[in-house]
């Protein structure tokens, strides 16, 4: 399931407060299905943590996501700014 975004592309979509399918099909390179999975498992762990929790609808907060695939923004930073001098 790797993502077939540009690592400019791949922040732009990263730097979003919040994520929902769209965004998570974009980031991972999934499908709806795993997409909707994904983020139901996450707004289940926000509640778990915290029962009063109350996210928009069918979202999660950017970072949630980001810590639950351990995505590297430093390294997408550098693979951006190469990518910018190769071109």
């Amino acid at each position: 399931m790797a993502s077939q975004l540009p690592a400019d592309e791949l922040i732009e979509v990263l730097s979003c407060q919040w994520a929902g399918n769209k965004e998570i099909m974009k980031i991972i390179g999934c499908g709806a299905n795993t997409a909707i999975k994904i983020r139901k498992e996450i707004e289940e762990n926000l509640k778990e943590i915290n029962p009063n929790c109350r996210l928009p609808s069918k979202k999660i907060p950017m970072q949630e996501l980001i810590e639950y695939f351990a995505i590297d923004i430093k390294r997408l930073e550098k693979m951006a700014i190469l990518n910018k001098k190769i071109k």
